[in-house]
């Protein structure tokens, strides 16, 4: 069992399995997509443990050049950390989130929703799925998001890529429109 995933109530639906119809991952050979994908949770998780202020040490060699991304971007970027990894369910939506990073940055007044990414391409889910999460914060925790922004960490370790979303109104109706859409065909 992934991480937090008992912490889904029975009948929610995952932000991510909104935007999972919208993604075509079939010409991509399944082992490679599960490496990647594995590779992608480790990554999260040093991230997550910098981010709260632990050492990262013994990084595996799969994820090192990712996470030496990362930490250089959040040492020149981050002023305070909010929350990370943190799980979300919206009973009002029967959703759940589990978002990356939640980050006062240096450059801004306002919380920044970061989402972490490994891929070398921004996907154009990821804005329905940064709306899901932004829906999110102002309904369950009743926090008001000024950015969202996927950070697409660099396989050589070289400078993160910030994707940003600014549509939040826009976004956050597109999101809703597929979940209704995803209710109709899957149940």
């Amino acid at each position: 069992m992934k991480k937090n995933e008992a912490e889904i109530p029975d009948g929610y639906i995952r932000v991510s399995s909104v935007c999972k119809p919208f993604t075509d991952f079939s010409k991509i050979d399944p082992q490679v997509l599960a490496r990647k994908a594995d590779i992608g949770t480790r990554v999260h998780q040093y991230c997550e443990s910098y981010s709260l202020g632990l050492f990262v040490e013994d990084v595996s060699s799969d994820c090192k050049n990712y996470v030496d991304s990362y930490k250089r971007w959040f040492d020149d970027s981050v002023k305070e950390v909010i929350q990370t990894e943190t799980r979300i369910n919206s009973e009002k939506y029967r959703i759940s989130g589990q978002l990356d990073n939640l980050s006062l940055l240096k450059y801004d007044d306002g919380i920044t929703l970061i989402d972490y990414k490994t891929p070398d391409n921004p996907s154009l889910t990821w804005q329905l799925q940064t709306a899901g999460y932004h829906l999110l914060c102002e309904e369950e925790l009743n926090i008001q998001v000024a950015r969202r922004i996927c950070l697409l960490l660099s396989k050589t370790g070289g400078a993160a890529r910030v994707v940003e979303y600014q549509d939040h109104r826009g976004d956050k109706d597109k999101f809703i429109n597929a979940l209704e859409l995803y209710r109709f065909f899957y149940g």
